[in-house]
């Protein structure tokens, strides 16, 4: 049964928020993602994997079904994100240390 190598694909894509500047700026993290990508494809598509592992291959739909998932959920999570910034902005003007500091007070 394909179950187990979609929840597999699925544990593996949903940990990401990843942004084009850091992973462009940070070689380790292109290699991190390549390697990880490369070894999800061999868990998935490999044969020898299916008697190990006790998995199947994907379909295009399913693999299509994973990725619509994974999308919603970074979305959600990059909602969840800027709800926690705008909530935790320090105000100016109620005695915050952007008030008091001279050296901010240069920005």
């Amino acid at each position: 049964m394909s179950l187990r190598t979609i929840a597999v694909n699925k544990l593996i894509a949903h940990g990401a928020s990843i942004t084009l500047r850091g992973v462009l700026g940070t070689p380790a993290l292109l290699a991190a993602i390549t390697a990880v990508t490369v070894l999800q494809l061999l868990f998935t598509y490999a044969p020898f994997k299916e008697t190990f592992f006790g998995t199947r291959p994907l379909s295009l739909q399913q693999l299509a079904q994973i990725a619509l998932v994974c999308v919603a959920v970074l979305g959600v999570l990059e909602l969840e994100k800027l709800a926690v910034r705008a909530v935790a902005k320090p105000r100016r003007g109620r005695g915050t240390k952007q008030d008091s500091d001279p050296v901010d007070a240069t920005r």
